[in-house]
C-alpha cells in the first residue's frame, strides 16, 4: 500500500510572487512502513514537501496548486488539516513554532494533542511517559516548555507528535539543534516507528545518519525531484555537490581514493572500512606535518574571562557551578556539549543579557555587571540560536542596519556596513525583502549579517549552521575564519562535530555546567571516552581513521586521504 503519493504536484506560495514554484511537478511514492530521507539545498522545497503531506500546503498557506497529494488513501485537497492530523504527524523545522503555549509543563504539552483527540486519561499517561523516556527528556517533565534549551525544545516537539501515534510521521530536520546523543535517540525512535509499521519521512542534513538508516533517499533541487533511490545510489552521483548536497564523509574519502566497488561508493562506516581496508600501524611522526594540526591560539591578554562564575535561572538550580575560562583574541573557539549543558547561557553572560550570581565575567577587561547589554553590544555581538528571537524589522536592510545605528553610526555609514554584511552572506540582492519571507537558513544568515555589520571585537555564533545546506555551512566556515584572521575572537556554539574539526583550532567542552575539556581541537577529539561522557562523539573522519587503523587523530577528509595514501605506500 502507498502511504504517500505525489501526483505531478506543483505549488506556488502566494507571496512573494517572484519566487516561482516551490514544488515543480513532483511525482513521488512512499510505501507504507518505509523510511525515506529527503535531502537538498536550502530553498529546494523540502519543508514545502513536508507541509504538503499534512495539508498545510495549501490549506493554511494558500497559494496556487496543481496535481494532487494522497496521504493514507486521502486526497489532501479534499480533506481538512484536522482530519489529516489523525493520520499523519509533522515535526516542524523550528520547534519553537510547534509548542502550543497553552501548557505550563513538558508533560502537559505532550498530553495536549491527546486531550484534543479524546484519548482516555490512563492511556494518555502511558503514552506520554513512554515518549518522554524514549527521547531522554523524562527529567524535564515538570519544566516549563519555554524554559528549555533549543535542543530540549526540539525533543519535546518530536515527543508531541510521537505520542499521537500517527500512521505516518514527517520530520523536518529534527536533529538540527540536538547533541550527537540526542540525534542518535531521534534516529533510534524513527527506526522503532518503522518497525511498528509507521511510515517515516525525514528531511535531514546529517547525511551520514540517513545513509545508514534510510531505505531510500530523495534528492530535491529547485522544487524538482532530481533523484530517488537507495542511499548508495543517490550519494554516489557525480553531480551531487552541484545540487547543494555533500556526500557522507565515508563516501567522499572513498571517492578521493578512487574506491567504488561495483560502481557505488561506500556510504556507511562499515562499508568504507570493508572497501578501503585496514592500514598497518605507523608511527604518527611518519605522516605529513599537516596531519598534526594547529595548536590553540594564545596571547598575553584574554578578550573574555570567566572567573568562578556561578549562575542559575531558578533558586537552588545552578546552571554553572564555578566556571573559569579565558578566551584570547584572535582565534576561533568552538563550544560544544550536550543539550542543556549551559552553552547558550554562557553566551548570554558574555553580552550582559544575564549576570552571574557569583564570580565575574570580564570582556575586554570590563566587568559585565557594571555595564548594560546596550554598552556591551559594542564589544560582543551575539547571533541567537533561534533567528526569530532576533529579527523584528519588516525589511532585511533595516534589520541589519539596526545594530550599527544603535552604536551611534551615521545612517549612511550604517547602511554601507549593512549592505557589505549582506553581501558577505549572499543576500545583498534581497535587502528590501521582508526577513520573514525567507526560510530558516536565510533568516539565520540575516542574523549573522546583523552582527557582522556591528564589527564587534568578540563575535558569538549560537548554532550558526542550523538549517544550512552544504553551501551554507561552507559560507559560515569561511566567515568564522575571516573574522579570526581579522583579529576577532569568534566563539561558536555548535553540535556539528565535523564542522568543529575542520574549522576551529580550540574546543571547549561543557558538561552539566562545568568545563570538562579545553584545548586544541585535535587533543579534545583524541579522547573518545571523554567525549562520550559528555554525550558527544568523534567527527566522522576521526572515527573512520581509527576504524582503518590510523593511530593519529585525523580531523579532515584531506588529512585522512593523505594519511591513508602514505600508509599504503609505506606498507611492507
Amino acid at each position: 500500500m502507498k502511504a504517500i503519493v505525489f501526483e505531478d504536484f506543483s505549488y506556488r506560495y502566494p507571496v512573494p510572487r517572484d519566487l516561482g514554484l516551490a514544488l515543480d511537478h513532483v511525482s513521488l511514492e512512499v510505501e507504507a512502513g518505509e523510511f525515506v530521507g529527503v535531502v537538498g539545498p536550502s530553498g529546494a522545497g523540502k519543508s514545502t514537501l513536508a507541509q504538503a503531506t499534512v495539508g498545510l500546503v495549501p490549506h493554511f498557506y494558500r497559494g496556487a496548486v496543481g496535481g494532487r497529494v494522497v496521504v493514507d488513501g486521502v486526497d489532501t485537497l479534499k480533506s481538512s488539516v484536522a482530519e489529516l492530523a489523525q493520520r499523519v504527524g509533522l515535526v516542524f523545522q523550528n520547534p519553537f513554532t510547534q509548542v502550543s503555549g497553552a501548557k505550563l509543563t513538558v508533560f502537559e504539552e505532550v498530553a495536549f494533542g491527546l486531550e484534543n483527540l479524546g484519548v482516555p486519561r490512563d492511556e494518555m499517561r502511558r503514552r506520554v511517559e513512554e515518549v518522554l523516556a524514549t527521547l531522554g527528556i523524562a527529567h524535564l517533565r515538570d519544566r516549563n516548555p519555554f524554559a528549555l534549551s533549543g535542543g530540549e525544545m526540539q525533543r519535546l516537539a518530536i515527543a508531541c507528535i510521537m505520542a499521537l501515534r500517527p500512521r505516518i510521521v514527517v520530520l523536518d530536520e529534527p536533529t538540527s539543534q540536538l547533541d550527537p546523543t540526542g540525534s542518535d535517540e531521534v534516529f533510534a525512535a524513527a527506526l522503532a516507528l518503522r518497525e511498528r509499521g509507521v511510515t517515516v519521512v525525514m528531511v535531514e542534513q546529517k547525511v551520514e545518519r540517513l545513509a545508514e538508516h534510510a531505505d531510500r533517499v530523495v534528492l530535491l533541487d529547485r522544487g524538482r525531484v532530481v533523484a530517488c533511490g537507495s542511499p548508495a545510489e543517490v550519494f554516489s552521483r557525480p553531480d551531487l555537490e552541484s545540487h547543494g548536497v555533500r556526500r557522507p564523509v565515508y563516501a567522499e574519502v572513498a571517492r578521493r581514493l578512487g574506491v567504488a566497488p561495483g560502481g557505488r561508493l561506500p556510504v556507511t562506516l562499515a562499508e568504507a572500512v570493508a572497501a578501503l581496508g585496514p592500514v598497518p600501524a605507523l608511527d604518527a611522526a611518519r605522516l605529513p606535518e599537516a596531519a598534526t594540526g594547529p595548536e590553540a591560539a594564545t596571547g598575553p591578554e584574554a578578550a573574555v574571562k570567566a572567573l568562578g562564575v556561578r549562575f542559575g535561572y531558578l533558586p537552588g538550580e545552578e546552571v554553572f557551578r564555578g566556571v573559569t575560562l579565558e578566551l584570547t583574541a584572535p582565534g576561533a573557539v568552538a563550544v560544544v556539549g550536550q543539550n542543556g549543558a549551559g552553552k547558550t547561557t554562557f553566551a548570554r553572560l558574555l553580552n550582559g543579557l544575564l549576570r552571574p550570581t557569583h564570580g565575574v565575567v570580564l570582556v575586554d577587561g570590563r566587568d559585565t555587571r557594571d555595564h548594560t547589554p546596550g554598552r556591551l553590544a559594542a564589544k560582543v555581538g551575539l547571533v541567537f540560536q533561534n533567528p526569530s528571537d532576533q529579527i523584528f524589522k519588516s525589511r532585511t536592510l533595516d534589520e541589519v542596519m539596526f545594530g550599527p545605528l544603535n552604536l551611534g553610526l551615521p545612517r549612511k555609514e550604517a547602511e554601507a556596513r549593512a549592505m557589505a554584511a549582506l553581501e558577505r552572506v549572499g543576500l545583498a540582492q534581497h535587502a528590501r525583502r521582508n526577513p520573514y519571507d525567507f526560510g530558516l537558513a536565510e533568516r539565520k544568515l540575516i542574523g549573522i549579517a546583523s552582527i557582522l555589520a556591528m564589527r564587534t571585537p568578540v563575535v558569538v555564533f549560537d548554532e550558526p549552521t542550523i538549517g544550512q545546506d552544504h553551501r551554507g555551512v561552507e559560507l559560515v566556515r569561511s566567515i568564522v575564519r575571516e573574522l579570526a584572521d581579522e583579529g576577532r575572537l569568534v566563539l561558536t556554539i555548535t553540535h556539528d562535530m565535523d564542522f568543529v574539526a575542520s574549522t576551529f583550532e580550540r574546543t571547549v567542552v561543557f558538561r552539566r555546567g562545568e568545563v570538562t575539556a579545553d584545548g586544541p581541537t585535535r587533543r579534545v577529539f583524541a579522547s573518545p571516552d571523554r567525549l562520550a561522557d559528555s554525550f558527544l562523539e568523534e567527527p566522522h573522519v576521526t572515527r573512520l581513521g581509527r576504524a582503518l587503523g590510523h593511530r593519529e587523530t585525523l580531523l579532515t577528509v584531506d588529512e585522512l586521504v593523505r594519511a591513508h595514501r602514505v600508509a599504503r605506500r609505506e606498507a611492507p
